[in-house]
């Protein structure tokens, strides 16, 4: 993640272990808002927020990459609502069928 105005910086290595989802640009809260180069998405973890707890507004995801939000999170999590048996199954069902097909 980066936020808008900014580069998003990628470091030696990453591509070949794997982290080869683009960066995501946040519209900031404020001006005030820094994310540190290092930042990262974490998309087969979620995070609830509790309405007792602080946190603090960084900004919004930008607009035009919402989408790949939302893929990356699908991707790792299974659709919205889906149950994570649910979407295990499915999965490995989904790779059983392709395997028959070779």
């Amino acid at each position: 993640m980066y936020v808008r105005g900014t580069t998003p910086t990628t470091f030696q290595g990453e591509y070949e272990l794997g982290l080869t989802k683009r960066a995501i640009c946040i519209d900031p809260a404020d001006s005030r808002v820094v994310i540190h180069t290092a930042s990262r998405l974490h998309y087969a973890k979620a995070y609830p927020v509790e309405m007792n707890v602080k946190v603090k507004d960084i900004g919004d995801v930008a607009p035009e990459d919402l989408s790949y939000v939302i893929t990356y999170y699908t991707a790792e999590n299974g659709p919205a609502g889906a149950s994570p048996q649910a979407t295990r199954t499915t999965y490995r069902a989904e790779n059983e069928l392709a395997g028959m097909h070779h």
